[in-house]
């Protein structure tokens, strides 16, 4: 990752990455109205399964969880862990003014 770029053109290229990813404006949708005593539901929102139940989606990430005490001039830093997530919405990065 380049870490050199400015704060607003990180968070564009994040923002339009993420829209990418899970296909917006057309995502999938998570119902979690069973949750926690069944399980939640993914409905297809594009596609061939467009308004099915699906067992996977564009939408579900893996992220990486990091120590960042172990974070060194390099960049570098133990990864600890993993989180599955479900990217539901993207939402445009807010302007700042100087």
């Amino acid at each position: 990752m380049d870490t050199t770029l400015p704060g607003n053109t990180f968070r564009q290229e994040v923002f339009q990455g993420l829209q990418c990813l899970i296909n917006m404006p057309s995502q999938d949708i998570l119902d979690t109205s069973y949750f926690p005593t069944g399980p939640m539901q993914i409905t297809a929102n594009s596609g061939p399964q467009s308004g099915k139940l699906v067992s996977t989606s564009r939408s579900i990430v893996i992220l990486p969880i990091f120590d960042n005490t172990t974070l060194n001039t390099a960049g570098q830093v133990t990864i600890i862990g993993f989180l599955q997530a479900f990217v539901w919405n993207v939402m445009a990065p807010a302007v700042r003014s100087k």
